[in-house]
């Protein structure tokens, strides 16, 4: 996630500059649309990471505001960890872990 999240300023920018020409075959057109679509949900879901510098602002000198830091630990460190966590729990509610006793 903070790889990608650290991507999304750029991804933002090429966004802006991906297009398919509207003579293009139908496949085309369909997989711009998904790549747009993904892509798009991709930089909205990460835009709170992309917009917290904090050591570009100390490196020059500005303040990092409370309420900035109680955004960030509100989006980044709550939001996500329930999103996680979520995923984790959908992913892992059915399963079952086998025990191994020991005994022969």
């Amino acid at each position: 996630i903070f790889a990608m999240a650290s991507l999304a300023p750029f991804l933002a920018t090429s966004l802006d500059n991906y297009y398919v020409d509207a003579n293009s075959a139908w496949f085309a057109r369909a997989f711009h649309g998904a790549v747009l679509g993904i892509a798009s949900a991709v930089e909205w879901a990460l835009r709170g990471f992309a917009s917290r510098s904090p050591s570009d602002a100390l490196a020059q000198g500005r303040v990092i505001a409370a309420d900035s830091l109680a955004q960030a630990i509100a989006g980044i460190g709550f939001a996500w960890s329930v999103l996680a966590l979520a995923i984790g729990w959908v992913a892992m509610r059915r399963k079952e872990v086998a025990v191994y006793s020991g005994q022969a």
